[in-house]
């Protein structure tokens, strides 16, 4: 028998206009590092024995695919996968507590919902996500805008 391939997602906001290259990279670790901290302390036996198996694929590195969607996509289908939590499936939303925005005001820090996570099998996890697109491959390096 097949063992199920173990993904990670990272849902990352497509309607956030201040979100840019650098901000998406930060928000992306951020979601990964509470993804890990989330399930060694709160996960029950399922979420820890699927976080350990996708830890030890590539020197702690498994696969991660980092999708695209608005706020409320990425809230239903963190709700819908907890929904998964007894068969090992996890997942949250890291909130920048300091997210930099700028509004008619000027300048402030606000409590923001940024990114999605989840893990767990790709095959159950493949109902809820399937439909997301993956997170833009734009090149973000200036030298590539000039060829």
């Amino acid at each position: 028998m097949k063992k199920d391939a173990i993904y990670a997602y990272v849902l990352m906001r497509n309607d956030l206009k201040s979100l840019g290259a650098g901000k998406s990279c930060a928000a992306s670790h951020h979601a990964g590092t509470v993804m890990s901290y989330w399930i060694r302390h709160h996960g029950n036996r399922a979420q820890k024995q699927i976080f350990s198996s996708w830890e030890g694929e590539a020197k702690g590195a498994g696969t991660c695919i980092v999708l695209s969607a608005d706020e409320e996509t990425m809230k239903w289908c963190v709700h819908a996968i907890q929904a998964l939590k007894d068969q090992g499936c996890s997942s949250g939303v890291w909130y920048d507590p300091t997210y930099p925005s700028t509004t008619e005001r000027g300048f402030c820090l606000m409590d923001v919902s940024v990114a999605g996570w989840a893990l767990g099998p790709k095959d159950l996890l493949a109902p809820v996500l399937g439909d997301l697109p993956l997170m833009s491959n734009i090149s973000w390096s200036k030298s590539d805008e000039q060829t």
